[in-house]
């Protein structure tokens, strides 16, 4: 399985990284990042954290859907309001 990682948080993406050890995971810090390595690359899975600098992980979420990118993503959060 591949995974992209996009996770700005040092300490959470390694854990992710270490704990998904047995995946070819790549991590990137933001989404700007994240949408040049979807161009070279292909993905089974995307591990997406929404509070990212520069650009939202939801926005960037909305755009890769209106571009029919389908790449399931598992959304990873510290967010806990019922709004969220």
């Amino acid at each position: 399985v591949r995974i992209l990682l996009v996770e700005d948080d040092e300490m959470i993406g390694q854990s992710l990284q270490k704990a998904l050890k047995s995946h070819v995971v790549n991590w990137v810090k933001d989404t700007f990042a994240a949408e040049q390595t979807l161009n070279l690359e292909t993905y089974d899975l995307i591990s997406l954290d929404l509070g990212l600098p520069k650009r939202s992980g939801l926005e960037y979420l909305v755009q890769l859907r209106k571009k029919g990118i389908m790449i399931p993503v598992l959304i990873i959060t510290a967010r806990d309001s019922i709004q969220d």
